[in-house]
């Protein structure tokens, strides 16, 4: 069970933080579901607005390429474009030029300037209704496998769009990123069950900012479990 501390967010990342350490323990559960020696895609998925998953992704990222691994972040949240935002990318190109096949992987990545992994910002343009599902993006989406060791696929919440529901059938697995005190249990196992109809592999569940002093498994809020070797469960 993975739980980000609500303090340690708040004091910033450090080589001996409980954050780092609970990011480091993530890592290595997705590096070993997914195979130590194969690369992975994985789609992180909100059931619903109340939860941004930005820093939960950008966090992984970067513990993940401590661990020496080649990782790219991709915006696919194509509506609120949260990460492009935060990383001053409104203006270039990404995601949706690249499905499109109007730029080349290497003009729609960038290097993070913080955290030095490579993100693939949401675009400018809008992607046509349903292209997501076609298969041609799978193959697009694959062929990642060759440059990267870990792709990292941020979405819309789920009760926005279907696009993790899309992208989660065409990638490795999804993790589920929830809010201590926002997200609901009912609403965890919502988009769990969702995700399965699917077909998509859901591999667990964040808790992010969790508050060890007033979170606790009784007041319906409460989340974050992996899977060993199946779907995991909400709990």
């Amino acid at each position: 069970m993975f739980k980000i501390e609500q303090s340690a967010v708040r004091e910033g990342m450090s080589a001996k933080s409980m954050i780092m350490e609970a990011y480091r323990a993530l890592g290595a559960n997705l590096v070993n579901q997914i195979g130590k020696e194969k690369s992975g895609i994985v789609v992180f998925a909100a059931p619903d607005e109340k939860t941004n998953s930005v820093s939960v992704v950008q966090n992984l990222a970067f513990v993940m390429m401590e661990m020496g691994r080649k990782v790219l972040v991709i915006d696919a949240e194509l509506r609120n474009k949260a990460l492009t935002r935060e990383s001053n990318k409104e203006t270039a190109e990404g995601f949706a030029e690249w499905l499109l096949g109007e730029t080349s992987l290497q003009g729609a990545t960038q290097k993070d300037a913080m955290r030095h992994f490579e993100i693939m910002p949401a675009g400018k343009k809008p992607i046509p209704a349903g292209m997501l599902a076609r298969k041609e993006i799978e193959n697009a989406v694959q062929s990642l496998k060759d440059v990267y060791d870990c792709v990292l696929v941020l979405t819309s919440a789920m009760d926005e769009t279907a696009d993790a529901l899309m992208l989660g059938q065409v990638v490795d697995g999804a993790v589920i990123v929830l809010t201590a005190g926002k997200s609901r249990k009912q609403v965890a196992e919502l988009a769990k069950e969702k995700l399965e109809v699917a077909g998509v592999k859901v591999f667990g569940a964040i808790l992010s900012e969790y508050d060890v002093k007033t979170s606790t498994k009784l007041d319906g809020y409460y989340y974050m479990y992996k899977g060993r070797g199946k779907s995991a469960d909400i709990r």
